[in-house]
């Protein structure tokens, strides 16, 4: 009975694979007291309080933000030169690109260090795809 009490078995729909998920290798899923129903079945839920809303920002984010949306001019403006310079005095670097995304920057960082077709890249199997895409598409 103990043992039943520690594992759950869940069938899938579609598959009608049959998993089981132990309290010893997914403790998330389980209460300290294993006589407890799981969340999804019922039970009492795991967070009883709500994440804090996102994103969070102060008036002098919103006091910068609004000139440059209401300036009609959303790429390359001013403001992100002058931020990519103090950027780059932060971190003591000569230069400073800011991007749009992650992708975008593995792009990027990738064609600055200069690689190009036949040349080897390492990375690790254990990742994004937007990594391998970059490597790609230079």
């Amino acid at each position: 009975m103990k043992t039943q009490n520690r594992r759950r078995f869940i069938k899938t729909a579609g598959a009608g694979t049959l998993f089981s998920l132990s309290a010893s290798r997914f403790p998330y899923y389980f209460s300290k007291d294993t006589s407890e129903k799981l969340a999804l079945l019922g039970g009492n839920p795991v967070r009883s309080v709500s994440f804090t809303s996102w994103p969070i920002w102060t008036d002098h984010d919103e006091n910068t933000v609004l000139p440059v949306l209401r300036s009609g001019r959303w790429s390359r403006a001013r403001v992100v030169t002058e931020t990519e310079q103090k950027l780059a005095e932060k971190i003591g670097s000569k230069h400073c690109l800011l991007t749009t995304h992650g992708t975008t920057a593995l792009v990027t960082s990738v064609y600055a260090l200069g690689a190009e077709g036949g040349d080897e890249v390492i990375t690790t199997p254990y990742t994004f795809v937007a990594t391998i895409h970059a490597i790609f598409l230079n």
